[in-house]
C-alpha cells in the first residue's frame, strides 16, 4: 500500500498532491492515507507541505523543483 501512494506523490511531479486527491484516488480512508504519508514523511521520501489549509505531499526529488 505505501507504494502505491508513493508512486502517486511521484507521478504529480514538482506540484505535489492533496492529501484529499490521493485517498480519493487510491481509495483509502483518510485517517489511513495520513499515517501512510506520515510514515513516507519519517522514511525521508516525501515531504509534507500546507497549501493554504490543506494538507500537501511532495516526493524528495521534486523538492528543489518546488521551491
Amino acid at each position: 500500500m505505501p507504494h502505491r501512494m508513493l508512486n502517486a506523490i511521484r507521478q504529480s511531479g514538482a506540484s505535489g498532491a492533496a492529501l484529499r486527491d490521493l485517498y480519493r484516488n487510491l481509495n483509502f480512508s483518510a485517517k489511513q492515507a495520513r499515517q501512510l504519508a506520515l510514515d513516507l514523511v519519517k522514511a525521508g521520501l516525501i515531504e509534507e507541505r500546507w497549501l493554504d489549509r490543506a494538507e500537501w505531499f511532495i516526493a524528495v526529488e521534486h523538492v528543489d523543483e518546488a521551491t
